[in-house]
């Protein structure tokens, strides 16, 4: 088994990307901060290391000093009571937004659908929330698009006191083909 280490740089086995390694959840497990700032559990079967180099060498050894002061991650597990939960907002995922077309942004943010699908499906979460925004409708179209290729997947809207009109439920049902 992969032994891994707080501060070491990690590629995704099937995502694209790489993130540092600020945690674990257990031995199985890793809390990886990903490059635009959002940390998530991973399998550690499904990280590469990156060989540190210089910069990445001080980083970890900061990340040791101060391991005390890392955010406490829960992650998802089935029995959370508060469903996973995705915002695609453009200003809650980067800020390096304001030179995207809208084309760019669209990609962006199905690209960090994909990988909250992904993360998701892996944890075999039965039921997650994407808040898209209302807006004209085409990030909502675009998920709605990519959910009816996956078999055993279905999307409606969510509660509208809780969330407005600009949310979806997906829910998964698993091994269906």
């Amino acid at each position: 088994m992969k032994s891994f280490n707080l501060g070491d740089r990690v590629r995704f086995l099937h995502e694209v990307g790489e993130g540092t390694i600020v945690g674990f959840q257990d031995k199985e497990h890793a809390l990886v901060e990903d490059e635009h700032g959002f940390t998530y559990p991973y399998s550690v079967h499904f990280l590469v290391p990156v060989h540190a180099h210089g910069k990445d060498l001080m980083e970890k050894d900061k990340l040791e000093n101060d391991k005390e002061k890392l955010p406490q991650f829960s992650g998802y597990t089935k029995k959370d009571k508060e469903l996973p939960m995705i915002d695609l907002h453009m200003e809650n995922l980067t800020d390096r937004h304001h030179h995207m077309s809208n084309h760019e942004i669209v990609l962006f943010q199905m690209d960090q659908f994909r990988q909250f699908l992904n993360r998701n499906e892996y944890l075999k979460n039965p039921r997650m929330i994407v808040i898209h925004g209302l807006g004209e409708g085409r990030l909502k179209q675009e998920i709605k698009d990519c959910i009816q290729g996956i078999p055993g997947a279905s999307m409606h809207d969510a509660d509208y006191q809780k969330f407005g009109g600009g949310a979806s439920v997906i829910e998964r049902k698993y091994n269906v083909r």
